[in-house]
């Protein structure tokens, strides 16, 4: 008893005697904790932090200028080259160097892994809640679907692509809109590609609502109705309710064909979504569910229809800015052009032709990047040049903080594509694809896109800048397009000759009283900035002289009438429309709410109420314009009439017999825009809005 009494005492001792030295010299991670600091900088307010002055720099088209002001700031013992501020709610330190960026991309699972912002977890929550085994089977697919051999195999699916959108879209047209524009092409590309989808009625209907995905992954995540943020959310449902249901069909097919016909199977284009599911099947592993694979794919398409597409829009504001630059990428790519025989596509020999050309895109995407970067959470306490980073914190890698700093890119705001010759910029320097474990997969597939678009384009068209010094910008809160049809103020897009879309205004006073104060002051900001751009425009013109997208006056003696329907976020629709003389003259314009009932519907009934007032006008002659080609293409009769839409289709061409001339066309949204902006205007009104010479300007 005594024994074990003495050995119970000595552990005890020992045990005492341990405890009182472990917290007198305490273990090298813990010192590390106890000695190091959080790196310099500022959490700014509560909650929303620095996220404002972020994202402000940004809408300013200056987003640099959030990394530079601050590490000016903090570099008074030293370079900064780590920062600590707050963004989207989360504490984050900032890394500003290339060894920054290495040091990211090569502790991917091991010190960090990757983080997203609230935005995008609401959006694809299933994406940003990945496990490694998971995101290791999804990038397997796609690497191999991605790979540059794989890659090369679709150069002349693109190059038709592009020449059938161009010959669509650009060549019978007076005039385009293009950033629009690319965002279709994009689009219609990823479809065929990923989807194997070509049909034109399948692609836009997901193009609304990837646009309103687009719209809400750069805005601030404040989920109420009406906002960029809860429209993506919804947007990101219906587009993954489609592909889901794409995905279900092709799973059903590919069983069928393993079969009864697996010759047929093995021949079958491998789009993205066809390896996805064939991989479920023989990697021995769970199979990943349609849902998954519809998110998955989702967020594929919308990665490229947002870079590809902003990258493009970039490279022409660029080419259009800069005439050498221009006329060397215009040697290149015609030179090209001529070794190639008349229909011939082009192929992976031509790509490689393109050097100088893709040094361009590059100059471009180092300026201009379409993103600023990712984020990745600390999965343990580190340290990183000096400065404690604690587990949980966030970290930032931001492509503006080495792309635009002089000791990585000498005079970094001089435009130079010989900056990616030779050997090129210093390592981690240059990172518009990202780097390590999660380098962007697909940095092929978009090289190759946007070579073959930009080739198609220069070598067929001529353009200017109607705005020679418009920039692109991000503007996270409001979304422009909408504004600017609050009150019907157009997008500054006309030619000084043809004066304010709307036409002359007469002294009538604007009688409609439900929109806001918030409404109007917007608006007027916009009017007068439509105003000043008016004074001094330019044409866009191409080989075939072109003009802008918008609205034309109609033959002398015609009057013009443009209708539209409008359904809101409550699924409530209301009717448009506006008449005007040849002059530009404004005539009539109504507007009502509907209730619920289909978009074709409603832009039916916005053409028929539009019609009934220019018969009551006692007008004679009339053009009609409208950007719903369906309705066009029933009153034309070059379309097959839904039954839905038959009586209403029968009385309009009754109508039309009152008038000595009726004639209907159809016009892209950029060119209908006033009849829009009442459509719109009729959401706000419990009463019909009836205006008669006089229009709300």
């Amino acid at each position: 008893m005594e024994t074990t009494t003495f050995f119970i005492s000595l552990l005890v001792v020992f045990a005492s005697l341990f405890y009182v030295l472990c917290k007198i010299i305490p273990s090298p991670a813990r010192q590390q904790v106890t000695v190091h600091q959080l790196p310099p900088g500022s959490t700014g307010w509560p909650i929303i932090g620095e996220t404002l002055e972020f994202l402000r720099t940004a809408r300013n088209g200056v987003p640099e200028k959030f990394v530079a002001d601050r590490r000016k700031k903090y570099s008074s013992h030293g370079s900064c080259k780590v920062f600590k501020t707050s963004l989207f709610g989360e504490p984050m330190a900032m890394l500003c160097t290339a060894a920054g960026n290495k040091f990211v991309f090569s502790k991917e699972n091991k010190v960090v892994k990757t983080w997203w912002p609230a935005n995008f977890q609401k959006i694809f929550p299933n994406q940003a809640a990945d496990f490694p085994k998971e995101v290791y089977r999804v990038r397997q697919v796609m690497s191999s679907f991605l790979k540059p051999d794989s890659v090369r195999k679709h150069i002349g699916i693109m190059d038709q692509v592009a020449k059938h959108h161009f010959d669509t879209h650009w060549s019978t047209q007076q005039g385009i809109m293009f950033h629009s524009l690319a965002k279709k092409y994009t689009l219609s590309l990823s479809c065929r590609l990923f989807l194997n989808i070509e049909n034109p009625q399948v692609i836009a209907k997901l193009e609304k609502p990837i646009r309103d995905i687009h719209a809400g992954l750069v805005s601030l995540p404040i989920d109420l109705p009406g906002t960029n943020f809860n429209r993506a959310i919804r947007a990101s449902k219906i587009v993954k309710k489609e592909i889901g249901s794409m995905v279900v069909q092709r799973k059903i097919d590919l069983m069928s064909l393993n079969s009864t016909d697996r010759e047929q199977l093995i021949q079958m284009p491998q789009d993205a979504m066809s390896c996805w599911l064939m991989e479920t099947y023989s990697d021995g592993e769970d199979e990943l569910t349609e849902a998954y694979i519809a998110e998955k794919l989702c967020a594929v398409i919308h990665a490229a229809y947002d870079a590809i597409t902003d990258t493009l829009c970039s490279t022409v504001i660029f080419l259009s800015q800069l005439p050498p630059v221009y006329d060397a990428v215009l040697k290149e790519l015609t030179e090209i052009a001529e070794s190639k025989d008349e229909g011939e596509l082009l192929n992976w020999g031509d790509i490689q032709k393109m050097k100088h050309t893709w040094n361009v895109v590059c100059e471009v995407l180092r300026l201009q990047p379409p993103g600023s970067g990712t984020f990745r959470e600390a999965i343990t306490d580190f340290v990183y040049e000096g400065y404690l980073i604690p587990k949980g914190m966030k970290l930032h890698w931001n492509m503006f903080a080495t792309h635009k700093n002089p000791d990585y890119f000498p005079d970094p705001h001089k435009f130079d594509p010989s900056r990616f010759e030779g050997q090129g910029p210093p390592p981690f320097s240059y990172v518009p694809f990202g780097g390590g474990p999660r380098m962007c997969p697909g940095r092929e597939n978009a090289r190759f896109q946007i070579l073959v678009f930009l080739y198609n384009l220069v070598t067929r068209f001529k353009w200017e800048m109607v705005f020679p010094d418009e920039k692109m910008v991000v503007d996270p809160v409001l979304d422009h397009s909408i504004v600017n049809r609050i009150l019907g103020i157009p997008i500054p897009v006309c030619d000084q000759e043809d004066e304010l879309i709307w036409g002359p205004s007469s002294n009538g006073n604007f009688s409609i009283k439900t929109a806001t104060w918030l409404q109007v002051q917007v608006a007027l900001h916009y009017l007068h900035s439509y105003r000043n751009h008016n004074s001094g425009l330019g044409g866009f013109s191409t080989q075939n002289p072109l003009a802008i997208i918008k609205w034309h006056p109609p033959p002398p003696n015609f009057c013009k009438l443009n209708f539209d329907g409008s359904v809101n976020h409550m699924n409530s629709t209301a009717t448009g429309f506006i008449i005007r003389y040849d002059n530009g003259q404004f005539v009539a314009a109504g507007a009502k709410r509907v209730g619920s009932s289909s978009v074709p519907t409603v832009e039916v009934v916005a053409l028929r109420e539009g019609l009934l007032k220019a018969r009551e006008k006692h007008i004679k002659k009339v053009m009609v314009e409208g950007d719903s080609k369906l309705v066009i293409d029933c009153i034309n009769d070059t379309c097959a009439t839904p039954w839905r839409l038959k009586t209403m289709v029968q009385d309009i061409k009754q109508i039309c017999k009152c008038f000595e001339s009726c004639s209907f066309q159809h016009v892209f949204q950029e060119a209908n825009f006033p009849a829009d902006a009442f459509a719109n205007l009729g959401h706000t009104s419990n009463m019909d809005i009836d205006l008669e010479e006089s229009c709300p300007l």
